[in-house]
C-alpha cells in the first residue's frame, strides 16, 4: 500500500504541473480554433484530478500505517503467547514460525504413462 500511496502522490505532483502549464495557456487570448483544449479539457478538471490524486495517496499511507501497528501488535501478543522457561521471550518458538516442507506426487497418465510433480510448501504463521 506504500509504494501505491508514493505511486498516488507522484501522479497528483505531475498532474499539478500539467495544470498550472494549463491554467496558464487558457489565460492567452483564444485562438480561431472554437474547440480548443481549454473548452475540452478546462485547467479545473485537471485541479480535481491533483486533489484526488493527493487525497487517495494521503488515504493509502494512513491505510498503510494502521496495517503496521496492527502487525506490531499481533506480533507482541505472540510472542507473549509463546514466552516460556527458555528466557529468550519467544525468540526460539518464534524461529519455528516458518516451515518448509518437500512434496511430490506420482500419477498414472493417460498420454506419458506416469506423471510426476513435485514442489515445496511454505508454511509462514506469524
Amino acid at each position: 500500500m506504500g509504494a501505491t500511496a508514493v505511486g498516488m502522490v507522484a501522479y497528483a505532483s505531475v498532474e499539478l504541473g500539467r495544470a498550472n502549464a494549463r491554467r496558464d495557456y487558457c489565460a492567452e487570448p483564444p485562438s480561431t480554433d472554437e474547440l480548443g483544449v481549454c473548452t475540452l479539457d478546462p485547467p479545473g478538471l485537471a485541479y480535481a484530478a491533483v486533489g484526488l490524486g493527493y487525497t487517495l495517496g494521503a488515504l493509502l499511507v494512513a491505510g498503510s500505517g494502521l496495517a503496521i501497528a496492527r502487525g506490531v501488535r499481533e506480533r507482541k501478543q505472540r510472542r507473549t503467547e509463546l514466552e516460556g522457561a527458555d528466557g529468550l521471550g519467544g525468540e526460539a518458538a518464534m524461529r519455528h514460525a516458518l516451515r518448509v516442507t518437500p512434496w511430490w506426487t506420482a500419477r498414472p497418465s493417460a498420454a506419458a504413462g506416469w506423471g510426476f510433480a513435485g514442489g515445496l510448501a511454505v508454511d509462514l504463521r506469524f
